[in-house]
């Protein structure tokens, strides 16, 4: 215990320097190899760029923290590790679920945004003037996005390149096809526009429904599987506090039994995450 103390203090008064003294911010980059998927992964969740930042220091920090607790607990570098490695996917998990969560809020966000699009053009309003009205009266998921085309149009007057920045953003498909039809209509001219996008709306309002109820349905089954594949970590954390079972684990045979159980959850883990997996309706 004497040891997490210690490092909650050391990071606590670390903190508290930089913020005093004005030390130059620190950006964590990766290698451009595998960098722009997790950005891609990372926008897609909402996080902006500090969140970012902050996202990779706990991904970090909760193996280093977790091992460090273990250890102090149990004095059993295997176990300790084990844990580590076993708490090591939680921030991406909750990544995964923030990115659900915001690709659902999009999903139904769409068809709104169609609507308002279509409200404003029987209306009489210009094309690109009903876009620009999204900025404030858009879904408020969508309104950020909305503002860098305003502010894009605003600055150069050209509403196809206005359209890519908002596409490049976004990084959705089901906006990809929104957008196509926008800038067709704007180039292009026909009276079909509101019929378009009144058929569009109706599309997307059927997939959102769909996906609602498949979501309803296997949460619950899904939900189960993690606590099945957590439960024997935590069984092996109380355990390990005993002196005796901690030396067990401490031998080559202990440690190759945790390696081998590892092994298997995670194989087990990944089938679960790969057949509760739903195809992404718009996602890119």
């Amino acid at each position: 215990m004497s040891v997490i103390i210690g490092l909650l203090f050391t990071s606590g008064i670390t903190l508290i320097w930089r913020a005093v003294s004005g030390a130059p911010h620190i950006e964590i980059r990766f290698p451009l190899t595998w960098s722009h998927p997790l950005y891609r992964h990372l926008v897609r969740a909402g996080l902006n760029h500090t969140q970012r930042q902050l996202f990779y220091m706990v991904s970090a920090g909760i193996p280093a923290l977790s091992f460090t607790t273990v250890y102090s607990l149990t004095h059993t570098w295997a176990v300790a590790l084990a844990v580590a490695l076993a708490l090591a996917p939680l921030p991406w998990s909750w990544l995964k679920r923030k990115h659900v969560r915001n690709r659902t809020q999009m999903i139904e966000a769409w068809p709104t945004i169609v609507d308002l699009l279509l409200s404003a053009v029987r209306a009489g309003v210009a094309l690109p003037e009903a876009v620009l009205q999204l900025a404030n009266s858009g879904p408020e998921i969508t309104r950020p996005y909305f503002q860098v085309f305003a502010r894009e149009y605003r600055a150069s007057g050209r509403f196809s390149q206005a359209l890519s920045t908002v596409q490049a953003e976004l990084l959705d498909s089901t906006g990809d096809q929104i957008f196509e039809v926008l800038r067709l209509a704007r180039e292009l001219g026909g009276n079909e526009l509101g019929n378009l996008l009144r058929d569009l709306s109706t599309v997307m309002r059927d997939d959102a429904r769909i996906r609602g109820e498949i979501i309803a349905r296997q949460s619950w089954t899904v939900n189960a599987a993690r606590i099945a594949v957590a439960a024997p970590w935590i069984v092996l954390v109380l355990i390990s506090t005993r002196t005796d079972a901690a030396a067990a684990y401490s031998t080559l045979t202990g440690a190759t039994i945790l390696a081998t159980g590892g092994f298997f959850c995670a194989i087990a883990y990944w089938l679960m995450q790969r057949i509760g997996t739903l195809e992404d309706f718009g996602g890119r």
